[in-house]
């Protein structure tokens, strides 16, 4: 009965180790964009005094705060004081998103005129 329950448990173990490898991992960007949050892209970035500026076009509106959250998590490790990233969809300003070590805010864009112009982006 033991040599059963062993084989059973290594077989759900090794089942779902697959499971899981089967999709890319949180941390790829590139593999997770179009797979989960649809089409985005950069814009305008600019490094001054130790931060990043920059514009996202998104194809999907409502995956905005998830497509911010995995720009940062790629950015994490550049050692930046902080992250300005103003966020667009096709028809419209969505938010400036600010990262600080200590923080992160969100907020309107002062000046919504969007810099993805005829950027058409597919959504998934």
């Amino acid at each position: 009965m033991k040599r059963v329950a062993a084989t059973v448990t290594t077989t759900l173990l090794f089942a779902g180790a697959m499971l899981a490898a089967c999709g890319p991992p949180r941390t790829d960007i590139v593999a997770t964009n179009i797979e989960h949050v649809g089409n985005f892209d950069l814009k305008n970035t600019t490094v001054a005094d130790d931060g990043l500026r920059g514009a996202v076009c998104v194809a999907d509106a409502s995956d905005t705060d998830e497509i911010v959250g995995r720009v940062l998590q790629q950015l994490a490790n550049h050692a930046y004081k902080n992250i300005t990233l103003d966020v667009y969809a096709a028809d419209r300003a969505i938010g400036r998103y600010v990262w600080t070590p200590n923080a992160e805010t969100r907020a309107a864009i002062p000046q919504p005129a969007s810099p993805c112009g005829a950027t058409q982006l597919t959504q998934r």
